[in-house]
């Protein structure tokens, strides 16, 4: 039986969104490339295919745009961390399955990266960091929630969660950043054994730890 065809509305809906990313996905390749500033909305328009109108009336302004590209890939990533941890029990292995996640996105999404670590200036700024603090502290809260399972568990030492889960992710940036920066091409999921190896057991060999 064949189904009942979508309604006009439902198929101007499903348009709508296709459009929508395929504008996104212009709007990160040049927003990474010239930085936000240099980004003529033309060029946006261009790669898209579509008219520069098309652009302002799916997002407003340049601004909107870009903290809607923000705002996707945010989004996408704490999904993704969401759907690799949800069925884990362990803190150890629910961790590494998030670092795995987070590095796997940005290596898949090079140029989202880019995007986050641009400079803005003025009252943008702000709303840049607004969003980009309800979005990226999520999978934080992740983190603070399973350091905090594993010291009840009596896995992990007492600490402050909130500190650790940022120096986590800190470290993780820091090699992303390396790995964005590097000469040569090599796989950024290969850091997760460094960051779990430094962050789990310490770079101190036993012999030489102090009581």
């Amino acid at each position: 039986m064949v189904g009942n065809p979508l309604p006009e509305q439902g198929k101007r809906a499903i348009m709508k969104a296709k459009r929508e990313q395929e504008i996104l996905h212009a709007a990160m390749k040049v927003f990474s490339r010239d930085g936000f500033s240099a980004t003529d909305v033309e060029k946006i328009a261009a790669l898209a295919k579509v008219g520069k109108g098309t652009v302002y009336r799916h997002f407003g302004n340049k601004q909107d745009l870009f903290l809607a590209v923000v705002e996707w890939g945010l989004n996408t990533l704490n999904e993704r961390i969401l759907e690799a941890t949800k069925d884990i029990e362990d803190p150890i292995e629910r961790i590494s399955a998030a670092i795995y996640t987070y590095m796997e996105f940005f290596e898949q999404n090079r140029r989202f990266y880019r995007v986050l670590v641009q400079d803005q200036s003025g009252g943008f700024r702000e709303r840049v960091e607004r969003e980009f603090k309800e979005k990226y502290f999520a999978h934080l809260h992740l983190l603070e929630e399973v350091l905090e399972k594993g010291m009840q568990l009596g896995i992990f030492k007492r600490m402050d969660v909130s500190s650790a889960a940022l120096a986590l992710v800190g470290s993780s940036n820091a090699l992303i950043y390396k790995w964005l920066i590097a000469d040569e091409e090599y796989p950024l999921k290969g850091e997760v054994r460094v960051i779990m190896d430094t962050f789990f057991w310490g770079i101190v060999q036993n012999a030489c730890k102090k009581g």
